[in-house]
């Protein structure tokens, strides 16, 4: 599949590209693993003189050094009789031999169960080479481990990269182009198979691989997924275990609390049987060291002040696993996939809500650039009785004292003017520049039974599917 999007991120590159030409520029990309680190490396790569060192997970230091002598030879930096002896003759290669060239390491943090003193080594030549012109791009994927690497205090790379680029999953608009690409030309494809596998354009490229293209959202997740030896069957255990290691039990069931709809810390510690208190930590943890969760606070509030706050998972995969997969792994394991796949087909709607939420969302900000889009809740008083009362999307302009409530619905023909009624009544308990903000609303929907341009003198905007595919295409 073709190369798209990353537009920023290779213009990022070039930058640096530029500057080592003078003088030694070391890189860091980070990123989950199956976000596109490799695929931008290579893709930048194109026309340069470049070594790549992939670091294997597991292999053994003079295993590893062999494949690195073969990269240096191939690229005929050393005569094809030499033998590098060690991984300090190695790197007074790269400082001594590979002037103007672009060197990477590929999932660099596992030099550090390989070879530890690598760090320290690289450090040294850094700090006596600042003057050699030559680009050196350090890539790594577990989030935890390369935190430990680069941002450590105790770290001998502390503080000696020039530059840090952190990819984020791509956005709907790209993988529509992506999904376009494997011959799917309908939009509730396009967002069904983004709440699944988000911006992460390896999923994607695996469909392309399996010749997946045109397959239902539920034919592809069962090749897939839930069959034996399905190609992603434990994509999800494989990359919580590289960042968690053995045990751990408790972030699992955090993450699993959330997936199915535990989103504020008190409901969290009551699935898991904890405290508030006892959570906290490894709440921290997940959020600051291993980025799989993140805090979202109500949009009208200071994130640092605001004491009211919802947790959610970042990757789409990861809801989707820990909602259908880790519950049912019994199931799973004695090989009674139509089970699960059935169970799937009878919630995927309901499912796929929140991750329309995240579409609307980009939607709102492709329209207009200076919003600041997030989300509401609170509660109101009905019959005498406290319920609590959300609204999916709230978009600010400061500036203007705009401000656009919004709500999402993934259900066929929606009835626009009910829908508005009722986030009108919400939106009055929304204290923001009450006085003399500008109100408008937005309803989104797969489709619509009527749809309405003005509600009581206020504008009313309603985006179905295919609104939504016009947006991103014009």
């Amino acid at each position: 599949m073709e190369f798209i999007n990353r537009a920023f991120e290779l213009k990022e590159l070039e930058n640096a590209y530029k500057l080592s030409r003078k003088r030694l520029f070391p890189i860091l990309i980070t990123g989950p693993r199956r976000i596109g680190k490799t695929r931008l490396i290579e893709e930048f790569c194109k026309k340069k003189k470049f070594l790549y060192f992939f670091v294997y997970e597991g292999k053994g230091a003079n295993s590893l050094l062999r494949e690195f002598e073969k990269e240096l030879k191939d690229k005929k930096i050393i005569d094809q009789y030499r033998t590098v002896s060690s991984v300090e003759e190695f790197i007074e290669i790269i400082f001594s031999q590979c002037r103007g060239w672009v060197v990477v390491f590929d999932e660099v943090q596992y030099m550090r169960s390989i070879y530890k003193p690598f760090f320290s080594l690289m450090q040294r030549k850094i700090d006596e080479n600042q003057d050699y012109p030559t680009m050196i791009v350090f890539l790594g994927s577990v989030v935890g481990l390369v935190k430990r690497v680069f941002e450590d205090l105790k770290s001998p790379l502390y503080g000696r990269m020039k530059q840090k680029i952190s990819l984020n999953q791509l956005s709907y608009k790209a993988i529509r182009k992506m999904m376009y690409k494997l011959d799917y030309l309908d939009e509730e494809d396009y967002a069904c198979f983004y709440c699944i596998f988000g911006g992460f354009p390896k999923y994607y490229v695996t469909m392309e691989d399996y010749n997946l293209q045109k397959n239902s959202l539920l034919n592809a997740l069962g090749f897939l997924f839930f069959r034996e030896n399905a190609p992603l069957k434990n994509e999800v255990v494989d990359m919580l275990r590289q960042e968690f290691g053995k045990g751990k039990s408790y972030y699992y069931d955090i993450i699993e609390a959330i997936a199915l709809g535990k989103t504020k810390l008190s409901e969290i510690a009551s699935y898991t049987g904890k405290h508030q208190t006892d959570i906290t930590p490894f709440m921290k943890d997940l959020m600051d060291y291993y980025e799989i969760i993140k805090r979202e606070t109500i949009i009208t509030e200071d994130p640092k002040k605001s004491r009211t706050s919802i947790y959610i998972i970042k990757s789409p995969l990861f809801r989707f696993w820990f909602k259908f997969v880790y519950p049912n792994l019994r199931y799973i394991e004695s090989g009674k996939f139509d089970l699960v796949l059935d169970n799937i087909k009878k919630e995927i709607n309901s499912y796929t809500g929140l991750g329309f939420e995240e579409i609307c969302k980009q939607i709102i900000e492709e329209i207009n650039k200076s919003y600041l889009v997030g989300k509401w809740w609170g509660y109101q008083r009905r019959d005498g009785k406290r319920e609590e009362i959300e609204i999916d999307i709230v978009a600010l302009n400061e500036k203007n004292k705009e401000v656009l409530f919004g709500e999402c619905k993934w259900k066929e023909k929606a009835n626009a003017e009910n829908i508005v009624k009722k986030l009108v009544e919400k939106s009055k308990h929304i204290n923001w520049n009450n006085e003399e903000r500008k109100e408008s609303y937005a309803v989104f929907a797969k489709s619509f039974s009527k749809k309405i341009d003005k509600f009581e003198g206020s504008k009313v905007y309603c985006y179905d599917l295919n609104d939504i595919g016009k947006i991103i295409k014009h």
